[in-house]
């Protein structure tokens, strides 16, 4: 598609082909100088020029560009044609180099590329894994507190009963635990072009090597292990959130894109809040200690249900992209 472009000095207008972008040329009726601009992105496709005047008359013909030299010229190495050494896009084969670029170089989004059902399986995996963990949570403490009740002062009772729902809640958990590590490698499947399979790379390996450094520091009892360890699961989540940004920039959810960037700075408050409270908890400052305690606990809740949100949001994403809406 022709880029038009109006000159600052006499306000005629121009055009000229896509090739053109982020040039200068000379204006044919005033020989005034002026910038071609980006139509979409800054892709650099080559350096010569072939401009039409739109208005006032056909017969000013806007001279060339100053062609550039050999220096900055170099093969394509898709298809051998020399063009700018700064070009991410061959104008002969419309090879693109930059792979960052590809999706929008390339046109509109394929957001209706079937990985993204894959994409899919795998946050309602991670999402329906934390609500299984609430419901086991919720319905312990009721069963616990019924138990309890009926049993009256028969400890035994209440003792076989309390095992019975631990190993219940365990094996919830455990079934849940493993829902969120394939949910996160079925994450891995999203295009390429869309950027957010890096992401999703880089959360599952931080997941794994989270995994591996727990189990090693307990095994050879070396604290520094698991610190080492919560700290790559950290950095794991974060990726992740940014997984759920850029997927959700890429299917066009803008408004899902930026709740996910105010979930991580809303976790940077809880994080520097969660040390602020160790601090106080240190001085023995007792009251202060039970209001830092509570906010904790109410941002632990708004974050968990955020983070939700946030899945449920990225799943309908993607059904409305799937099916056409």
């Amino acid at each position: 598609m022709p880029i038009q472009v109006t000159c600052p000095s006499c306000q005629t207008t121009l055009k000229t082909a896509d090739s053109s972008a982020g040039k200068r040329a000379k204006c044919p009726k005033c020989d005034g100088v002026l910038d071609i601009p980006f139509p979409v992105a800054e892709i650099v496709e080559d350096d010569e020029y072939e401009l039409e005047v739109v208005a006032p008359a056909a017969s000013n013909e806007l001279g060339d560009a100053e062609p550039a030299s050999e220096a900055d010229r170099r093969p394509c190495p898709a298809c051998g044609e020399m063009i700018a050494r700064k070009a991410i896009k061959c104008r002969f084969c419309n090879e693109i180099f930059d792979r960052s670029l590809r999706g929008i170089a390339s046109g509109p989004a394929d957001i209706h590329d079937p990985d993204w059902l894959k994409v899919r399986s795998g946050v309602a995996a991670i999402y329906y894994s934390y609500i299984s963990i609430v419901v086991a949570i919720v319905l312990g403490l009721v069963i616990g507190g019924v138990v309890t009740a009926v049993a009256g002062r028969d400890g035994d009772a209440a003792n076989i009963a309390g095992g019975i729902g631990g190993l219940l809640f365990v094996l919830v958990f455990v079934g849940a635990a493993i829902g969120i590590i394939v949910g996160q490698v079925r994450c891995t499947n999203a295009p390429q072009d869309s950027g957010a399979r890096g992401l999703a790379n880089g959360a599952a390996i931080c997941m794994v090597l989270n995994i591996v450094l727990s189990m090693a520091g307990r095994g050879a009892q070396l604290p520094a292990l698991n610190l080492l360890g919560s700290l790559l699961s950290a950095v794991g989540w974060i990726l992740f959130i940014l997984f759920i940004r850029q997927s959700a920039s890429y299917l066009g959810n803008d408004d899902l894109a930026r709740s996910a960037v105010r979930f991580l700075i809303f976790g940077v408050v809880c994080f520097f809040s969660a040390i602020g409270a160790v601090a106080v908890v240190v001085a023995q400052i007792e009251i202060l200690s039970i209001v830092l305690g509570v906010t904790l606990l109410v941002m632990a809740i708004m974050a968990f249900i955020w983070l939700l949100r946030l899945l449920k949001g990225l799943m309908t994403t993607i059904d409305q992209c799937m099916s056409g809406y």
